[in-house]
């Protein structure tokens, strides 16, 4: 028998608020999709789809996917779905707090796009200093120079 807080699902009345992302996870594992297409399908990253998941199990109190699906399904014959927080400045009901900022789990592509591009650009760009630093280091070496602390000195000659 699954239940819905408390409420046995026999045929006892529904009520289940969801956020908006709720609704749109629980309808792609309605069709069949997989953790990885929803993220696709809906621009987020996996691990933010499996916190929505995790959140619907709590919601729903179960433990399976087959589960969410099952009470989602029943709760739409029912017309018991009400959405909630779906104002843009709103924070989901996602159950547990998470580590990324809430500007990288957005939905926007185009942003996910640019954060994703500043970091390979900074990586880029501290990799290329310290090859830099390190050829500066070769090319003084071969000529009979050690660079200490910015500072080029003559090498200690073997006299």
């Amino acid at each position: 028998m699954l239940k819905v807080k408390d409420k046995n699902f026999d045929g006892s009345p529904l009520d289940l608020d969801l956020t908006k992302r709720q609704v749109e996870v629980a309808d792609r594992l309605v069709q069949g999709m997989t953790i990885a297409l929803i993220a696709d399908d809906l621009a987020l990253t996996e691990s933010r789809v499996n916190q929505i998941i995790r959140a619907l199990k709590n919601r729903f109190d179960v433990d399976t996917h087959a589960g969410i699906v099952a009470v989602y399904q029943r709760a739409q014959q029912e017309d018991a779905i009400q959405i909630v927080g779906t104002g843009q400045g709103e924070k989901s009901d996602v159950g547990t707090q998470s580590l990324v900022p809430d500007i990288l789990n957005s939905s926007n592509a185009a942003l996910n796009r640019t954060v994703a591009m500043t970091a390979i650009a900074f990586f880029i760009a501290a990799t290329l200093l310290v090859l830099t630093v390190f050829a500066t280091m070769i090319t003084e070496a071969s000529n009979g120079r050690v660079v200490i602390g910015g500072t080029t000195h003559p090498a200690a000659s073997d006299d």
